[in-house]
């Protein structure tokens, strides 16, 4: 593959140029798309598995916690401890919540590939109407710092929702050594 360094070195006016640019260009764009796919996907995939797995503890926890929330609570002993049976189930709640969201950006994250495609496009088309380097190269990474901040973004949610999932753990757990204690 052509060095990247020779689109700036082509001369866009000159017929033999441009089509030389157009292939370098084409390489370039699906050269990034392979390897963008093959770098991240499995990051991406890992989170993925990772956010469904909290969902499901949380959800579990949930549901055992409602189902058998009369036998975890005895009479006359719960007072302001119920308060921790409460905030558990809305951490995790919330846990769920950051968690649907951060599955949500990484779906969004994997069309990623189809961001290149559209790329190539626009890129030859600034080509074909005589573009300058300058708008080439604008228009080739324009929208790359979007996919920068979804990923970072995704992995804030994923952690604000393991975060929750620990608090409301905590607060399970403090609850039923009271419970037992009692």
């Amino acid at each position: 593959m052509k060095d990247q360094n020779e689109v700036s070195n082509l001369q866009i006016a000159d017929p033999t140029s441009n089509k030389n640019l157009r292939e370098l260009l084409v390489q370039i764009i699906e050269h990034s798309e392979k390897e963008t796919t093959r770098t991240h996907t499995p990051h991406w995939d890992a989170r993925n598995d990772l956010v469904k797995t909290v969902i499901g503890l949380a959800s579990g926890s949930i549901v055992l916690t409602v189902t058998f929330s009369n036998s975890l609570t005895k009479s006359g002993t719960l007072g302001a401890w119920k308060y921790l049976l409460f905030g558990a189930w809305l951490s995790f709640l919330v846990s769920i919540a950051a968690a649907i969201f951060s599955l949500a950006v990484s779906l969004k994250l994997k069309k990623f590939s189809s961001f290149w495609w559209d790329r190539k496009t626009k890129v030859l088309t600034v080509i074909d109407n005589g573009g300058s380097s300058e708008e080439i190269a604008a228009t080739l990474t324009e929208g790359l710092p979007a996919f920068g901040k979804a990923d970072k973004f995704a992995s804030w949610l994923l952690g604000a929702s393991l975060f929750a999932l620990i608090v409301a753990l905590a607060l399970l757990s403090l609850f039923g050594w009271n419970q037992l204690a009692a």
